[in-house]
C-alpha cells in the first residue's frame, strides 16, 4: 500500500510565495518593456507651428457672429469663437446655416493659403520622416490643411492629417489625436504632439502622449502654465530635443 503524502503549512506557503515572486517578476518585466517605447510618431499642430495663415480670423468671426447669433459673442476671441461653435452653436443652427457657416471660413482659409508664411522645417520633417510617422492635426477644414501642407512643400512628407471635420471636434477635446493614433496604428505612449498654442497642450495631455510646446510671440508665456513635458524656441531644435521626452528615440 502506497505511503500517502501529507502536504505541510510549509509547504504551501512555499508554493504561494514563489507564485508571489514570479508575479512580481511579470509585472518587473513588463514595466520594463514600458520604459524602453520607443517614439513611433510625431504629431504637429499646424497653423502658428509649421505656418502661418494668412487669415483675418477677427473679421471672419465677427461676421458670423453678427450674422447668425445677433453679435452675442463679441466679446470672444477668435479662437474662444470658434471652439464654442464647434462644441454646442453649430448643432443650434439649422443645417443650411452650418453650410453656409463652412463654405464663409472655408473661402476665408484658402485665400489665406494663398499668402500664408511657410516656416523653413522641410529638412527638418524630411528627416523625420525617415524614422517616425509624421501627422498634422489642425482645427483647419481638410481642404485648407492639405492646401496648405503642398504650399509650403511639406504635403509629400505627412503621413496624416486630421481637420475638424474628420474627428468632429477640435482641439483641445482628445478626438483628433485618438483619430489620427488609430489610423497610424501608434500607441499612446509611442507618440508626441507638437504645438503652439494651450490648446495642442491640453490635447495632448487628455490623449496620453507627451507633449512639446514651441515658444511663438502670440502665447509664449500661456504655454508655460500647461505644462508641456518640453518647451522648444526653435522648432529645428527638435530633432536633437527628443531625447529628453524620449530616451530611446
Amino acid at each position: 500500500m502506497p505511503k500517502r503524502v501529507i502536504k505541510s503549512k510549509r509547504v504551501k506557503k512555499t508554493k504561494k510565495l514563489k507564485a508571489g515572486i514570479k508575479n512580481v517578476e511579470k509585472r518587473k518585466i513588463g514595466s520594463k518593456i514600458e520604459k524602453k517605447q520607443r517614439l513611433k510618431a510625431i504629431l504637429f499642430d499646424m497653423d502658428s507651428t509649421l505656418l502661418r495663415l494668412d487669415v483675418d480670423w477677427k473679421a471672419l468671426t465677427e461676421r458670423i457672429d453678427k450674422k447668425y447669433f445677433g453679435g452675442r459673442f463679441s466679446k470672444l476671441s477668435p479662437h474662444q469663437f470658434f471652439i464654442l461653435y464647434f462644441y454646442t452653436l453649430k448643432d443650434k443652427l439649422s443645417k443650411s446655416d452650418q453650410k453656409a457657416i463652412y463654405n464663409f471660413r472655408l473661402k476665408a482659409e484658402l485665400k489665406g493659403v494663398e499668402t500664408s508664411f511657410c516656416f523653413p522645417y522641410i529638412p527638418l520633417i524630411k528627416e523625420l520622416g525617415k524614422n517616425y510617422k509624421i501627422g498634422v492635426i489642425s482645427n483647419n477644414y481638410s481642404k485648407t490643411i492639405e492646401k496648405a501642407l503642398k504650399h509650403c512643400g511639406l504635403l509629400d512628407y505627412i503621413d496624416i492629417y486630421v481637420s475638424v471635420e474628420m474627428s468632429g471636434l477640435p482641439k483641445p477635446s482628445t478626438k483628433p489625436i485618438d483619430y489620427a493614433l488609430k489610423e497610424l496604428n501608434v500607441k499612446q505612449s509611442e507618440a508626441v504632439f507638437v504645438g503652439d498654442h494651450p490648446d495642442d497642450i491640453l490635447s495632448g495631455k487628455r490623449a496620453g502622449v507627451k507633449t512639446i510646446g514651441v515658444l511663438t510671440e502670440s502665447y509664449k508665456d500661456t504655454i508655460k502654465i500647461v505644462d508641456p513635458d518640453l518647451i522648444v524656441k526653435d522648432l529645428r531644435d527638435l530633432k536633437k530635443k527628443l531625447k529628453k521626452v524620449f530616451p530611446k528615440s
